[in-house]
């Protein structure tokens, strides 16, 4: 344990409003001007040296002087921020962020504070991505790409678009046109409009049931997709449409109208 040099200290307000910041000099000292308010402030260490973890946490300022002595705490963090534009100015609050490793398990989540910060504290020693957890049916999940964690924390900034998502609605039929219903309808996403981009990746899987008219409507971001159709009735058979498409690799871009299907009964 000792002092701390060259790390940012960053204090905001829990709306996102920033205070001043400093950088701790090689005594580990850091001063900024801020007022004295009931609430704590939002609190951030970003150490300049990446074998020391980030840190998150909260500063009651409650006098003219205060002094915070800072636990750093243990093990290596996948930590970063998330930004909801290009600029980089919005902030992607209250956004649920959890660790992946590389055998698809399901690690540590939080979630992220007034100024997009997250921190998952991983361990040393393994491959991680941290998945931003969608909003819904109408965004996808976005991953972050994979990081070897070892003994220095791993710093992973993600600027997520932000879509309007559209409305899909079709049919399922048999052959005779008789509406199919208490079918499942699964989308999954090949691309989305406007994710785009090699710093993360998307997965986003939206699924419907139809009607007893055989409707289904489901919510989507605008992009390419596979479309399955299970139906319940396992006489019916999901073969090809009238096209000739089969149906567990239809591929098709979101305009606001889905298509209709139809589903031959097996003889």
């Amino acid at each position: 344990q000792g002092p701390l040099e060259g790390a940012v200290i960053e204090f905001s307000q829990a709306s996102g409003i920033h205070a001043p910041w400093d950088v701790t000099d090689e005594s580990g000292r850091f001063g900024v001007d801020i007022v004295a308010r009931p609430d704590p402030y939002v609190l951030h260490v970003i150490p300049d040296d990446p074998a020391v973890p980030f840190l998150s946490g909260s500063a009651l300022v409650d006098g003219s002087s205060v002094t915070l002595d800072i636990d750093l705490g243990s093990g290596s963090a996948l930590y970063g921020r998330i930004f909801e534009d290009e600029d980089n100015l919005t902030f992607a609050r209250g956004r649920e962020v959890y660790a992946m490793d590389s055998h698809g398990v399901r690690g540590p989540s939080t979630t992220t504070d007034s100024n997009g910060w997250y921190e998952l504290r991983v361990g040393a020693g393994g491959i991680y991505r941290a998945v931003v957890v969608g909003d819904g049916a109408s965004a996808p999940d976005v991953l972050t790409p994979w990081f070897e964690v070892g003994e220095a924390s791993v710093a992973a900034h993600l600027t997520i678009p932000v879509v309007d998502p559209v409305v899909v609605q079709g049919l399922v039929l048999d052959d005779a046109g008789d509406p199919i219903d208490d079918a499942r309808v699964t989308f999954t996403a090949i691309s989305i409009d406007g994710f785009d981009n090699e710093a993360f990746s998307v997965q986003h899987v939206v699924e419907d049931e139809t009607d007893r008219d055989g409707q289904y409507v489901v919510l989507l971001p605008p992009g390419l997709y596979d479309l399955q159709i299970t139906p319940d009735d396992a006489s019916l058979d999901v073969g090809e449409q009238r096209t000739g498409v089969a149906l567990d690799a239809v591929q098709f871009n979101t305009d606001g109208t889905g298509p209709e299907i139809r589903l031959r009964a097996l003889q």
